[in-house]
């Protein structure tokens, strides 16, 4: 990563590693050597860090209100079958006053649903006690657990990797998560106590800016929330982040109107060189509202893509050298610790108190003795978490996996992680035998294993020496068979599990087989996974992860149809591709690929109706040779991912295609316009050579 890079159209996408190297840079502050302290990190978290704890995220809690809300207005039935109709039935009926001076272009008929959670408080839900009792009921769903990011986070804090934590939420997860280290740190969560907030701690402290569920005074509404941009201490506050240099935001989507993403413009601006990773759980920048995506503009300015919390903060631990906490792996060294700090009673019988607690204490200490095999499962685990894969495989012989599934699901894991690095086709192979030895010991499964096996498989295909050979044809085969039992084993409720993600991968490759090939049964088991995978997505319509489902399901059902000869096929295809090209509109190359796509559908259309249906193959034939021509000017027109030989390339072929188009169709004066274009695009791109 080059943290001085600039992106004139918006932040420069980077990996976890990155992260991890400007943490450690932070900790340390790279001047006077290990022993002397850096200004350490910020961490900004919103509500993506709590929804896997079961906590309903804002959109989430506007959804249900709008619902209360229709029915305390009269609505009745289907006008209450979801907070869709709902919302309808409310704007009919002009049941939102003020919306469009609060919500300026808020879109009724596609709602924002978390642009929509202020304005209901601010005008429906408003009393302090109402708010409060919304506010208790959603953390309430979540019974008291805390998630892994939460965990994760607590030890980032105890290791001094941060010192302050910035949450939106209204929970007390970040709170738990620090204290589960055994530290207590500095609470903040009304403004009067935001004044109170050190830029540069020397002890944890966590900032709730919208308050907590204990504030008497919540900050819901639209105005409270804009009149938390003009609170002086507010201000002070994010301002206070020049003193880190380092802020990482995580599970926060900046969609309120004012407020937090307010301020966070303006400390951007008079803070240009603050370094910041903002971590997204979808798979482009595209994801951010406009606002974020314009602060993000320029130096130091990057995001992670496609995480969720609790996977982000897993890999991020692992990355920084640790798995798992330290009151996990030594649970009493916290009561330890309480013990060690308790001041010796002067009265006998408190004081016999404190002794029998040291003493229930070294009992537990000098339990009976783990077996062998279960010591070194536990700290294989630990290991695994720590990313510490030689150490697991060093540990857990091939006699442990044949006979015990936790070994040979730790064993399996390692092996695959350490053979996709090093791209080694021997590890990879005994990954997969580990996987074999899991499922013959009765190994529990809900898809995730059979799903990590088949993305080994996979990888083991593609490893350098098997391309195009039996073992790579066998690999992948089996790799089909494993991805196709754990689509039908999958919990729906793991729709942010591996799963999609190699799922759609596995998708991906054999679509970069082409039609030639892939064998017509990968293709159709490839097509039956992208169908579940819509299924259970969540990130909805204009999410980057949905619209490539749906591209990559376009391009795999026209490639069965030039191998079956399904006019069925090509219509899916065409319907599914020209959907998603009307949603994929951004500058990048991804969304020009869909329109080319999309033409090559309809192409494969006309040549297989031409003789049944000659008109409708010829306006094919044209609609084929516009989209060629049209993705060829998106090319030249610049794009934020590509540069401007491989634009020019990219629109030499698609000019090409549109021309060829154009002949067949006997259309000379469109065949002879883009002529002149192509020869200027080749022209142009002999001047760059």
């Amino acid at each position: 990563m080059d943290s001085s890079a600039v992106s004139p159209n918006g932040p420069v996408p980077v990996g976890i590693k990155d992260l991890t190297f400007q943490l450690k840079l932070a900790k340390s502050g790279h001047k006077g050597g290990e022993d002397e302290r850096g200004p350490g990190a910020v961490f900004l978290v919103g509500a993506g860090c709590s929804q896997s704890a079961g906590i309903p995220m804002a959109s989430q809690i506007a959804q249900e209100l709008t619902l209360e809300l229709a029915s305390l207005k009269g609505a009745l039935g289907s006008d209450l079958q979801s907070c869709q109709t709902a919302l309808a039935w409310l704007d009919d009926r002009q049941h939102l006053p003020n919306l469009s001076t609060h919500l300026p272009g808020f879109d009724v008929s596609k709602p924002m649903w978390g642009r929509l959670y202020g304005y209901l408080f601010e005008e429906f839900f408003r009393s302090d006690n109402e708010q409060r009792s919304i506010i208790r009921d959603a953390i309430d769903r979540g019974q008291g657990r805390i998630n892994w990011a939460h965990i994760c986070l607590g030890e980032i804090v105890r290791c001094n990797y941060a010192h302050t934590i910035m949450t939106t939420n209204f929970d007390q997860l970040v709170l738990q998560g620090i204290i589960l280290t055994g530290m207590i740190p500095v609470v903040a969560d009304g403004l009067s106590a935001l004044s109170r907030v050190v830029s540069r701690p020397n002890h944890p402290q966590v900032i709730h800016l919208h308050g907590s569920m204990h504030t008497y005074e919540l900050r819901n509404s639209a105005s409270d929330i804009h009149a938390t941009q003009e609170a002086l201490s507010m201000q002070g506050t994010i301002f206070g982040l020049k003193d880190s240099g380092l802020l990482v935001v995580v599970g926060y989507s900046g969609s309120e109107d004012g407020g937090v993403v307010t301020l966070l413009e303006k400390a951007f601006a008079a803070i240009p060189n603050l370094l910041v990773f903002w971590v997204l759980y979808e798979e482009s920048i595209d994801a951010l509202n406009h606002r974020v995506r314009a602060m993000l503009t320029g130096r130091n300015k990057f995001v992670i893509l496609n995480q969720d919390a609790d996977r982000f903060f897993g890999q991020l631990v692992r990355g920084l050298g640790f798995g798992a906490p330290n009151w996990m792996e030594n649970p009493l060294s916290i009561l330890d610790a309480v013990k060690d700090k308790i001041v010796e009673p002067t009265e006998p019988v408190t004081a016999l108190a404190k002794k029998d607690f040291g003493a229930k204490l070294d009992r537990f200490r000098n339990a009976p003795t783990a077996s062998p095999d279960d010591i070194i499962l536990e700290r294989a685990t630990i290991d695994s978490l720590g990313g510490r894969d030689s150490n697991v495989i060093e540990g857990v012989s091939e006699e442990m996996a044949a006979t015990d599934p936790d070994a040979a699901r730790l064993r399996a894991i390692s092996l695959g992680r350490l053979g996709n690095a090093d791209k080694a086709s021997s590890l990879l192979a005994a990954s997969v035998a580990a996987w074999d030895a899991f499922f013959r010991s009765s190994g529990a499964d809900d898809g995730k294993a059979r799903t990590i096996l088949a993305q080994t498989l996979l990888d083991l295909a593609e490893a350098p020496g098997n391309q195009n050979g039996e073992q790579s044809k066998e690999a992948f085969r089996q790799a089909m068979e494993n991805f196709r039992a754990a689509t039908q084993a999958i919990s729906l409720n793991l729709a942010r599990s591996d799963w999609i993600e190699s799922a759609l991968g596995f998708a991906e490759s054999v679509a970069e087989q082409g039609d030639e090939g892939a064998a017509e049964n990968d293709l159709t088991a490839a097509i039956e996974i992208l169908d579940k995978v819509l299924t259970v997505l969540t990130g909805g319509p204009q999410s980057r992860q949905q619209l490539s489902a749906e591209e990559r399901l376009g391009v795999l059902l026209y490639m069965r149809a030039r191998r079956t000869k399904s006019e069925s096929d090509y219509r899916r295809a065409i319907a599914i591709l020209d959907d998603v090209s009307q949603r994929a509109v951004n500058h990048e190359s991804w969304s020009v690929g869909v329109v080319r796509n999309l033409a090559v559908a309809f192409r494969g259309l006309a040549e297989l109706i031409q003789d049944k249906s000659p008109d409708e193959a010829t306006a094919s034939y044209q609609r084929a040779a516009q989209l060629y021509q049209d993705s060829a000017e998106k090319y030249l027109g610049g794009l934020r991912d590509l540069d401007e030989r491989d634009a020019l390339q990219a629109a030499i072929w698609a000019y090409e295609e549109a021309e060829k188009l154009y002949r067949v169709l006997n259309e000379s004066d469109a065949a002879n316009a883009i002529g002149d274009e192509l020869r200027k695009a080749r022209t142009d791109l002999e001047t760059r050579a």
